[in-house]
């Protein structure tokens, strides 16, 4: 069974909308683990549909912050359990659809044992096998939204409505198939599909109805086949009064791999004579998934079903599982069921929606109200439509979760509910049609920008004060007095931050001393606090993030929530920033000054924050990432623009950008996937050649460099040594200067000084004994690739190759190689002795990406395959 991780599926670039089903729901952990991450990737249509009660029970809680202003919620009132898992993801030329049985809570996509699968679409790639199941996905969500419902969902819906190829014609093979029980049980959906003939059934969940009416059934229609029922101890309500049934096989099963998590998971197989079916995703084994529509007092389910030939899903089960004989007095079971009965509340919350100040409230109910009201203020009822009442309360601000009052027949009522900021959400959803640049400029906490700037470059500049420096202030020693001296001398009190560079500094000798936290002040945070009071008035004034309390440090300490919301704002702004200063917009318009200046300060002050704040803003690979996104700005900048490579700080983006590439090369050494690790390096190599050719020509003199690489791979925490870096980067190189090139001939059998190729022919001669077998290829094809390579031949039209054979007793006299890349043409020449005619071949179509491919992987095929004989001109 593959290990599915279903944050990681979610944090891909290219969707714009997410839709999600579940039935329980923690809203905290949406939004610090998943949100945060639709968010990074520009995903900003996002809706979610919850369980009625479920919702009810999660908006209760505490720390959500983003209901109603980031994404939609709408809960679904049902006589059972509303109960799919469906995490659907939309873009305009990719989907992806992950179905299965957990919820949207932590347990749901960390700490169980969950069945998932997931279902991908893309055009470029051609990669429409699933673009049905994706279809009938959409179309189920499209099911829940009807056209009464507010005017949110219907942006969503209207969004989906510009990616055609959710409503294309699409021909379903059949063998995979996702059922739901809206309108027909799945048991009758299911008798269509399943074997005629049953040899075995299945069955592993942890949830079934008290008297089994699922297996039973089964049991029935297919009298010869064996029913085999996997439970893990103590996760199941399966009746201890049925664990010694004859009628069903009932085996304990334990993982192989995480043997102490709980099993949440429903999959069930159906093993016919010759072909078999696998059913997974939110239904349990119970009367009210299987047995019931939904229309009729049955659960919401979806489901997939997955038909091939016999023995094809055995694995799932022999691989993850071991099952061994039940041990009834030892197997514990629990007594509730999944879905959990709810206190019954005579009014339930359907929608809440505010816009030009009015809060227009919508719930339901089979009473008369006579009063509902919203911190003591008394709501107008605007329309009753069945059992749905309409109140509207005119000139408040009210915050994403309302408690509201309710009076019927004179008894109050308690309920909780949800706003929906029409203008934020909708300004939200629409954020992606905006440079990032542009939306910089326009945020009114930005209109000072150049005081922002200027906070960030005395980020290099830091303070360290030691309980000396402050007792010689005291005494009068220390001629000036900084900011941060008299924050120390006033216990703190004082809150000013400078923007004077001299007011900052750092003592390197002072290697004992905690960076940036002396005498209870954290000098970085309150820098930190100051930038972020210009994008929130309500930003902390210190940021704390080591665990243990130094002796110099103060009793302020964050709590966690605290902390974790002014790291999440920390991260927002520097995305934001560096999506400004990379974005086309601002990189067409800057001077060149002004843009080395800017990139020079922000990756300053990323660093200066991953040396600060570790893993807790950006991992390893994170920041790496970040830098590499910083290589490809300069590329783009430098593509137009001329940069003064004697500058000191475009010395330093020179070194940061080697540095960013020797890091990811490095990082990629702990990657599995070969085809990817192949692509990645190459595109590093890639990014050596720009900055080779558009910034500062350093194909030869890199090694120059080396010892400042090294010190910024320390500070990124790569451990590599001098060697390995120059090693690194010579390999990577997809150049070589012609100098390089004749140095190298030198060094290759056959060549001697006379005849070394001239800076203006790309031709070299060889003189040594031929065998026409696949070393001599091996050999022909790594000096082809090198001449191919030469930067100075880079756009010469054709390459020759001559090998003159010294051996007297072979007929071949000389061998011609010859490459035209203008026309992709390859030809072979054979000069004979003896009289002999010479003979010619060709190959057509073979590209210079073509050859330094072959090369790449060794495949000398390309210079053995595919030519055709030529008469000689």
């Amino acid at each position: 069974m593959k290990t599915v991780n279903l944050i990681d599926e979610l944090n891909e670039p290219g969707y714009k909308v997410a839709l999600f089903t579940s039935y329980s729901i923690d809203l905290v952990f949406f939004e610090k683990m998943i949100m945060r991450h639709l968010l990074e990737q520009n995903c900003t249509y996002v809706g979610l549909v919850v369980d009625q009660n479920c919702l009810q029970e999660s908006i209760q809680k505490p720390n959500i912050v983003e209901l109603g202003t980031h994404y939609i919620v709408k809960g679904v009132e049902t006589n059972q359990a509303f109960h799919p898992k469906l995490y659907l993801l939309l873009g305009e030329k990719k989907a992806k659809l992950m179905i299965g049985s957990g919820n949207l809570t932590p347990a749901g996509f960390i700490t169980n044992h969950e069945v998932f699968n997931v279902f991908t679409y893309n055009k470029e790639e051609l990669d429409t096998n699933h673009l049905a199941i994706i279809q009938a996905a959409y179309q189920l969500f499209h099911s829940l939204h009807h056209e009464q419902d507010q005017k949110l969902w219907k942006s969503i819906f209207q969004k989906l409505t510009e990616y055609p190829y959710l409503f294309q014609q699409t021909n379903s093979n059949g063998l995979v198939q996702i059922l739901h029980n809206h309108t027909h049980s799945l048991q009758e959906q299911l008798s269509g599909i399943l074997p005629t003939t049953i040899r075995l059934i299945e069955c592993f969940t942890p949830y079934f109805d008290r008297s089994l009416s699922v297996l039973n059934k089964w049991k029935n229609a297919f009298i010869d086949s064996e029913i085999r029922v996997y439970l893990q101890n103590g996760t199941t309500n399966f009746s201890k009064h049925f664990l010694q049934s004859t009628r069903f096989s009932i085996y304990e099963a334990v993982f192989h791999k995480d043997w102490d998590k709980r099993y949440h998971g429903k999959v069930f197989r159906f093993v016919g004579d010759e072909e078999e079916v696998i059913v997974y995703g939110s239904a349990n084994c119970s009367r009210q998934a299987f047995l019931q529509k939904f229309m009729d007092a049955g659960n919401s389910e979806v489901i997939v079903v997955e038909k091939a030939a016999r023995g094809t899903f055995e694995s799932f089960f022999l691989e993850s599982i071991q099952i061994k004989q039940i041990m009834p007095d030892s197997f514990s079971v629990l007594e509730e069921d999944e879905t959990r009965e709810t206190a019954l509340n005579p009014v339930s919350f359907v929608d809440g929606l505010y816009e030009n100040k009015c809060l227009t409230v919508k719930v339901k109910t089979n009473e008369y109200i006579d009063c509902l009201s919203l911190k003591g203020t008394e709501g107008q009822v605007k329309e009753i439509n069945t059992q749905v009442w309409t109140y509207e309360f005119q000139d408040c601000t009210p915050s994403s979760i309302v408690e509201l009052e309710v009076i019927i027949n004179k008894e109050s009522f308690k309920l909780f509910g949800w706003v929906h900021h029409i203008d934020l959400l909708q300004r939200h959803f629409e954020n992606i049609n905006k440079l990032p640049y542009e939306n910089l400029k326009e945020d009114p906490h930005l209109e000072d920008y150049q005081n922002i700037v200027s906070l960030l470059e005395d980020l290099h500049h830091r303070l360290v004060l030691t309980e000396e420096d402050i007792e010689e202030k005291k005494k009068g020693i220390k001629t000036s007095l900084t900011v941060y001296q008299n924050i120390e001398i006033s216990d703190g009190n004082e809150t000013e931050v400078s923007g004077n560079l001299e007011d900052y500094y750092i003592d390197e000798s002072l290697e004992d001393i905690k960076y940036c936290s002396v005498g209870g002040v954290d000098v970085l945070g309150s820098l930190i606090q100051s930038i972020l009071s210009q994008f929130n008035k309500e930003a902390v004034a210190t940021l704390e993030v080591s665990n243990e309390r130094s002796p110099h440090q103060g009793s302020g300490e964050l709590t966690r929530d605290l902390k974790e919301q002014l790291l999440r704002r920390m991260y927002r702004f520097t995305k934001k920033l560096h999506q400004g200063i990379t974005s086309s917009s601002f990189l067409e318009k800057i001077s060149p000054d002004a843009f080395v200046r800017n990139l020079t300060i922000y990756c300053g002050f990323l660093l200066k924050l991953y040396y600060k704040l570790g893993n807790e803003l950006y991992s390893k690979n994170g920041i790496v990432e970040e830098l590499c996104k910083v290589v490809k700005a300069l590329e783009e900048y430098t593509e137009h623009q001329t940069l003064d490579i004697q500058d000191e700080e475009v010395q330093y983006l020179l070194v940061l950008a080697l540095s960013s590439i020797v890091a990811k090369d490095f990082l990629l050494r702990d990657e599995d996937n070969y085809q990817q690790v192949r692509s990645e390096k190459a595109k590093l190599g890639l990014h050596l050649k720009r900055i080779h050719q558009r910034m500062h020509p350093i194909r030869e003199s890199y090694s120059e460099y080396t010892d400042l690489i090294q010190q910024q791979l320390e500070i990124l925490q790569v451990q590599v040594t001098n060697e390995d870096i120059e090693k690194t980067i010579e390999e990577r190189f997809p150049i070589l200067t012609y100098n390089q090139f004749v140095e190298r001939l030198k060094k290759f059998d056959g060549v001697s000084e006379d005849n070394l190729p001239s800076v203006n022919e790309p031709k070299v001669t060889c003189e040594r004994i031929v065998r026409l077998n696949n070393d001599f290829n091996l050999k022909m094809l790594s000096l082809l690739s090198s001449m191919l390579s030469v930067e100075e031949w880079e756009e010469h039209p054709s390459f020759y190759i001559i090998w003159k054979n010294t051996d007297q007793s072979s007929n071949l006299k000389r061998f011609v190689l010859y490459y035209n890349q203008k026309k992709s043409i390859l030809r072979k020449k054979f000069v004979y002795r003896n009289g002999l005619e010479p003979r010619k071949e060709e190959k057509v179509n073979v590209t210079k990406t073509n050859l330094l491919s072959a090369a790449n992987k060794g495949a000398v095929s390309i210079l053995a395959d595919g030519f055709k004989g030529m008469r000689d001109k």
